[in-house]
């Protein structure tokens, strides 16, 4: 049996506040969610968490994880948010390390011990001056996070798998993982999530469940995020490797794209508990049945 959860980041279910987003989680059949550190004016990370708790309560429905972004994030190009993603322009970083501190309470107060974001585009070559401001930016999130009991999973895709690892290696922090997310590997033209996976063998903590097709100019152009299925992620393939290398964390299905994101959500949760199902004891799926599954989905909008 597989040892992992189906999950959805609770805003691509696109409703207006936790109540009506835990209403459609349950719509579409998702056994927990990640909830985004996005939160009303003037209320406080304890009582957003507090908003969310009650929401659930009852539902069935689990948290698994908390996520937060950066207000100076422009992802109008690939280049646009090479130069304003994360913790990597100097102008917003102290107030981004303070936003990752601030989701670290919010994470706590759900009682989920781990956070994700981007860090922003993780220099290849090690001697760049950038990688050593964020091995010292994301140093002090890591050590605010282990006081808290939170993990940090850093999102994959912005670099190559290679460079997050030699970035891991450097930071020292075993607190510090990856979320994995295969779609962005495609999106941004970096490489096969496949051949990834070998690289960031044992620091995988969550994986977003995101599919994409490649762009005609990778890593210049972006790529296109398509239903779960009907890109170039081959997840048959890659739920296999990540079993065989003792993953034990959520499927968190990201749905970012699309003008019926209830639709798409639903035909991810049935592909994935089709492929859960379908794992024997050596952690093999059947690549036919899932990839049968393909373009499935009842109407849910």
């Amino acid at each position: 049996m597989a040892r992992f959860g189906i999950g959805v980041v609770a805003s691509c279910l696109k409703r207006p506040d936790p109540a009506a987003t835990v209403a459609a989680a349950k719509l579409v059949g998702v056994e927990c969610l990640q909830v985004y550190n996005r939160r009303p004016e003037g209320v406080t990370a304890r009582q957003w968490a507090e908003t969310w708790l009650e929401a659930i309560r009852g539902s069935g429905v689990a948290l698994a994880s908390a996520v937060t972004g950066f207000a100076q994030e422009d992802y109008s190009s690939i280049a646009a948010i090479h130069r304003t993603g994360g913790l990597v322009p100097d102008p917003t970083a102290e107030a981004n390390v303070e936003r990752v501190f601030d989701a670290l309470d919010f994470a706590q107060c759900l009682g989920v011990d781990l956070l994700t974001f981007h860090v922003g585009f993780i220099p290849e070559d090690v001697s760049d001056p950038v990688f050593g401001k964020l091995v010292e930016r994301l140093g002090r999130c890591a050590d605010a996070a282990a006081g808290r009991g939170v993990r940090i999973g850093l999102e994959s895709g912005q670099e190559t798998a290679g460079a997050l690892r030699r970035f891991l290696a450097a930071l020292g922090r075993d607190n510090v993982g990856c979320n994995f997310d295969p779609g962005n590997l495609i999106l941004y033209g970096n490489q096969p999530p496949i051949d990834a996976l070998a690289a960031l063998s044992g620091c995988i903590f969550q994986v977003h469940a995101k599919d994409a097709t490649w762009s005609e100019q990778p890593g210049v152009a972006w790529g296109r995020e398509v239903p779960l299925g009907r890109g170039q992620v081959d997840f048959p393939r890659l739920l296999e490797r990540l079993l065989a290398d003792g993953f034990a964390g959520n499927l968190i299905i990201e749905r970012e794209a699309g003008q019926e994101p209830l639709t798409d959500i639903a035909g991810a949760v049935g592909l994935l508990r089709t492929l859960r199902g379908d794992l024997d004891g050596s952690g093999r799926t059947s690549i036919a049945s899932g990839r049968a599954l393909r373009g499935r989905g009842k109407s849910l909008t």
